[in-house]
């Protein structure tokens, strides 16, 4: 009798033992259940950014929590002496290869609106998760540290630059066409021809945007044929090419460029 009592009795703690596993084992797609874990999720995108410079540019950070089973996921955001500027509630957003996420966006600005200061800031992470110690279900609290800049150091400016006709980096002409150099100036020209041809390669530097380009030439009229000029965007050039066929003629003056870029201030 004492054998079978003795062996009931481990059955129902190990049951027990099981079941109490079971409920204190995170649930799938769980929120880890340390601040190693939650550290490890956190992204802060545009850790610097320019809310003050107003050109639409980099003007937001974005903070992301890569496991939306958090709970009460919050930012707080502090100046260098430790001043609270705003705290941000981090919410459910699906990215653009649909994985659900946490995510934030702070424009620079305080709870009342206004813009900070350029300068560095601290944001204070924190969420809860929900796990089950001891039997008991309880909601601990995790914790992160990032840094970001409110930056003014960089502001866009418009650029110019211009090329003379004459220097091409290539130019052709077919049968019944002819390209030549007169005073500074190129003479694409054909008379009942196939194609006359140029281009001109104008060099743009790292980060250059909102490239347009424009040509000054006089464009002659000889008969039936066409005049056209094209622009095409490389890495870190502009090829604007002007082709002429059948009976026309364009005397192509300069190729002026302009573009945005982001410079020092």
């Amino acid at each position: 009798m004492t054998k079978s009592v003795d062996r009931y009795a481990t059955v129902v703690v190990a049951v027990t033992a099981i079941l109490l596993g079971l409920l204190s084992a995170p649930a799938r797609g769980a929120a880890p259940t340390d601040d190693e874990y939650f550290d490890a999720t956190v992204v802060v995108e545009n850790s610097t950014f320019y809310p003050l410079v107003r050109d639409g540019f980099e003007d937001e950070s974005v903070m992301v929590v890569g496991n939306s089973g958090y709970i009460d996921a919050r930012a707080t955001i502090t100046d260098h002496l430790g001043r609270p500027v705003r705290t941000l509630q981090l919410t459910d957003y699906l990215t653009e290869d649909r994985d659900a996420v946490l995510r934030a966006a702070w424009d620079g600005r305080t709870e009342a609106g206004s813009l900070v200061e350029a300068g560095s800031y601290t944001v204070a992470f924190s969420a809860d998760y929900t796990t089950v110690i001891d039997g008991e279900v309880v909601q601990p609290t995790v914790h992160a540290v990032r840094e970001v800049r409110v930056a003014t150091d960089r502001m866009p400016r418009r650029f110019e630059r211009s090329v003379v006709g004459a220097k091409t980096s290539a130019r052709s002409s077919g049968p019944g066409c002819r390209t030549q150099k007169l005073l500074g100036h190129l003479l694409l020209a054909c008379r009942q021809g196939t194609r006359a041809s140029a281009s001109w390669k104008v060099r743009l530097p790292a980060g250059a945007t909102r490239v347009r380009w424009g040509i000054d030439a006089e464009r002659g009229h000889r008969g039936r044929g066409n005049v056209k000029a094209t622009g095409k965007r490389l890495r870190h050039a502009l090829v604007v090419t002007v082709v002429v066929t059948g009976s026309r003629r364009a005397l192509v003056e300069s190729i002026a460029v302009s573009y945005t870029r982001r410079t020092k201030i």
